[in-house]
């Protein structure tokens, strides 16, 4: 803004023009009456030359005209009132007011703690041990001149409840460089006494004065520990290497401040306790280590005639680890009547963050069913140096396939986690999702040694230790290429934790495959996770558990002894006798659990898709069909292809009043982006349209895919995280499972069988008949063989009995009646 500046200092700004800068008063008093007479007219002359400047001021704003700012000891004038500013330099000049006082302040109260620290006795000590010390006066250099103590130098000034220690700087004529003062006493009510003084100079360190008292404080305990290292004669070769070690010590102490990294240690001391706690289970395991040592040499020469020494030695161990779990874990163990008192059996369990459910249970049987159990382990344990005894103690072995049946044969109690190191860094406590790939030894050792399965699973196992989120996948890389587990591992969490022991799984060993037993042996642990394992995991859930009243679970069906269902084809055979346990392969029909099965109801899911948000199942579903098909991920080629197909027969199934909803565990951002791909790749041109004729749910935590068994752990993107498996399911209107087909992440579903397979279905809730082999709609069909042949003639063929033909077979039996296609229809 334009404005005059009448100052003592002959300057005068107008606007951004500077005239009158170094001229005589007078000269600036004419540029200035002819640069305000243009503004202000002829009257100005009167009021410039006759009176003083405050009465100038009062004048124009009699006039009209409003004083802005004052600078210095002129004023300032505005040339128009329309605009409000301060002038700059009324800003600059109060700014340095406020610097001059608060440095005058700083100053002072430098001063202040300066004078007090010149009070101190030992400050005082100090100087009169100096100028009466003839080696310091002579290293020195008389007139001897002290400066101030540095006090932001807090390592080195400080004044504590039993320590102090002062820096003082001090200059003669031959050297200087600073007095290292140090004093000690023995409450905070006496005074400080000098027990050390040291001069720090170019030429030397000098020690002028030592009582030999003891000093404490990290600071000088590394001070004195510097110095009698630099009093010791060293070797020649190695005097240069001494010298730079404690040059960089030096450095370290002088310069990193002590204070800020104890502050920094309590501020951050939850966060170490953290990781400090699986430092102390190794340390616990190193324990038992020594014990197991000494406990051999002190008895070394009995056990060559007693071996139960050693039996001794197990107890003693189970009942430390029984007590650490009775005590920080609350440990209870369930179904322990499930362990048979003799003979084998395999313990097949969920592998949580560190297997301490397995030392407790390890320690339960030993004491209470007097059975030891054997473990089977990782190679790289063996390879931590001082385990191996203790290994070798409780039986636990690396495990070969042929290892694990030899022990079974021999009537031992065996426990394996096919997830493995896996499993154990890198499952989702959220889910707590089976690692088990593509494992088969396991199931070879059922098959092979004939043996009946216990499943095992202990709740809040992937509570009490975790590992964290961070870095996951970049650690499992390293675990996959070079087997180490380098994963960190925090907790130490006291939560409640309860091993739940299943009935005893029997198979038909003579026709089951691995495969068969793998699958069915991963559905009982999954369906103990869902029973008993709150999801997602809770570490606080977990605590509270400790203190909650336990929840009634459900009764399960009681075994059925007519002939026993087969899971996908794993034959669950009767036990040897009949006081054993048996286990039924089927699941309730609440559609609680994993890997939905044909009848089971679709749980009430609320979910997100590409279009809409917080839709319900149900709701969603409302009179009509569901076609529910999930695919590993977007912008995947398999994918795309199949959803293209999907589009173009959208109006098969709408006619069939059958909704169509994909989903997988992309976000609904990505499945819009996605759905311009596939209507390209349906349309042939770059339209940037995102509508599908169907919805994809957005799944990203997993819960829908993996309540409903849709999770391919084999299937796995690049951040370690499971995949949703390639699968299609057909609900009816009653939400009721009526189809389920699962298909390799690598080939593409036909969605015209697809078709066929919906109009089979939908054919048998409409009248009892079945389907016969390459079936299509309109074809022939087969009456089921509950239904007696006059209600296939009256039900289905309308009281003709030509419709109905019934093809002869060698074995005499007429369970084959093929009606014709159209007959079931015309009632």
């Amino acid at each position: 803004m334009p404005y005059i500046l009448i100052s003592t200092q002959i300057r005068m700004e107008c606007g951004p023009t500077m005239v009158g800068d170094g001229e005589s008063d007078a000269t600036l008093m004419e540029k200035l009456e002819a640069k305000l007479m243009k503004q202000l007219g002829n009257e100005f002359q009167e009021y410039i030359t006759k009176w003083s400047p405050r009465k100038v001021l009062n004048q124009l704003e009699k006039e009209g005209w409003k004083v802005v700012a004052m600078a210095g000891i002129g004023q300032t004038y505005p040339f128009h009132t329309d605009e409000k500013k301060v002038q700059t330099s009324t800003l600059v000049k109060v700014a340095a007011g406020v610097f001059v006082m608060g440095s005058t302040g700083l100053y002072l109260a430098q001063k202040s703690v300066q004078w007090k620290v010149r009070a101190l006795p030992h400050y005082n000590e100090s100087l009169k041990i100096v100028f009466e010390h003839p080696k310091a006066l002579e290293a020195i250099g008389a007139p001897i001149s002290v400066g101030s103590v540095e006090l932001s130098d807090r390592v080195h000034n400080y004044v504590d409840k039993t320590t102090s220690r002062l820096r003082i700087p001090v200059t003669g004529l031959v050297d200087c460089g600073f007095m290292d003062v140090l004093a000690v006493r023995e409450n905070e009510k006496e005074k400080f006494e000098t027990a050390k003084v040291r001069l720090y100079l170019n030429d030397g360190v000098f020690t002028i004065f030592d009582t030999g008292r003891p000093l404490t404080g990290l600071v000088m305990a590394i001070s004195e520990w510097i110095q009698a290292l630099q009093d010791v004669a060293w070797p020649g070769f190695l005097q240069p290497h001494v010298e730079v070690l404690l040059l960089w010590i030096t450095w370290a102490v002088d310069y990193i401040d002590l204070d800020y990294l104890e502050y920094l240690l309590w501020l951050l001391l939850p966060f170490f306790i953290l990781f400090i706690f699986p430092i102390f289970l190794v340390l616990f395991i190193y324990g038992c280590v020594i014990f197991v040592h000494i406990y051999g040499h002190r008895h070394q020469i009995r056990e060559a005639y007693h071996t139960s020494y050693w039996e001794g030695a197990r107890v003693a161990i189970a009942s430390f680890w029984d007590g650490v779990g009775n005590v920080w874990h609350g440990y209870e163990l369930r179904g322990i009547e499930n362990v048979p008192d003799e003979g084998p059996a395999l313990f097949i369990y969920y592998h949580g963050c560190l297997p301490l459910d397995v030392y407790y249970l390890i320690s339960k049987l030993v004491i209470h069913k007097n059975r030891s159990l054997h473990c089977v382990g990782d190679k790289f344990i063996f390879k931590i140096p001082g385990w191996r005894p203790l290994c070798k103690l409780f039986s636990i072995t690396s495990g070969t396939v042929e290892e694990c049946t030899e022990e079974l044969k021999e009537g031992n109690l065996l426990c394996i986690a096919p997830g493995g190191v896996r499993e154990a860094l890198f499952s989702d406590p959220n889910v707590y999702d089976i690692l088990w790939g593509k494992r088969l030894g396991f199931a070879k050792v059922i098959i092979g040694s004939r043996t009946p399965v216990i499943p095992m699973f202990t709740e809040n196992c992937r509570e009490s230790f975790r590992t964290p989120e961070w870095g996951r996948s970049f650690f499992r890389w390293i675990y996959e290429k070079t087997k180490i587990p380098l994963c960190p591992i925090y907790g130490g969490f006291p939560v409640k934790m309860v091993t739940h022991l299943g009935k005893p799984i029997y198979f038909d060993f003579d026709t089951v495959t691995p495969e068969e037993v793998r699958k069915t042996v991963k559905r009982e642990i999954r369906a103990m996770i869902k029973e008993h394992q709150r999801l997602p995991g809770s570490v606080w859930q977990g605590i509270a558990q400790r203190w909650s009243t336990p929840s009634k679970k459900k009764k399960t069906d009681e075994p059925e002894q007519a002939e026993l269902l087969q899971r996908n084809g794993a034959g669950a055979t009767s036990p040897t006798s009949d006081t054993e346990e048996i286990v039924v392969l089927r699941r309730d029909r609440s559609g609680t659990e994993d890997d939905a099965e044909l009848g089971d109801t679709v749980p009430n899911f609320t979910f997100e898709t590409n279009l809409r948000k917080n839709q319900n199942l149900h709701s969603y579903i409302g009179d009509n069909w569901l076609m529910l098909f999930s695919h590993p991920a977007d912008f995947t080629p398999v994918c795309t292809t199949e959803l293209a197909e999907l589009v173009r027969l959208a109006p098969e199934f709408n006619k069939r009043h059958v909704e169509i909803l994909a989903i997988s565990i992309d976000s609904p951002e990505t499945h819009r982006d996605w759905a311009k791909d596939i209507n390209a790749l349906v349309t042939g041109c770059f339209n940037e349209v995102n509508n599908l004729p169907f919805e994809i749910i957005a799944d990203t935590d997993r819960k829908i895919c993996t309540e409903l068994g849709m999770i391919d752990p084999d299937e796995q993107n690049s951040q370690g995280i499971c995949l949703s498996a390639r699968a299609v399911m057909l609900f009816g209107p009653d939400r009721k499972l009526k189809s389920k087909i699962l298909y390799p992440a690598t080939f593409g579903r036909n969605f015209v069988e697809i078709l066929r397979m919906v109009d089979g279905v939908q054919l048998g809730t409409k009248a009892p008949v079945a389907t016969p082999v390459n079936w299509i709609s309109g074809d022939n069909v087969i009456a089921q063989p509950s239904l007696s042949q006059e209600r296939v003639i009256n039900e289905l063929c309308g009281g003709d009995p030509n419709k109905c033909k019934v093809v002869p077979l060698p074995s005499g039996k007429r369970y084959l009646r093929v009606i014709e296609g159209d007959a079931y229809l015309q009632n």
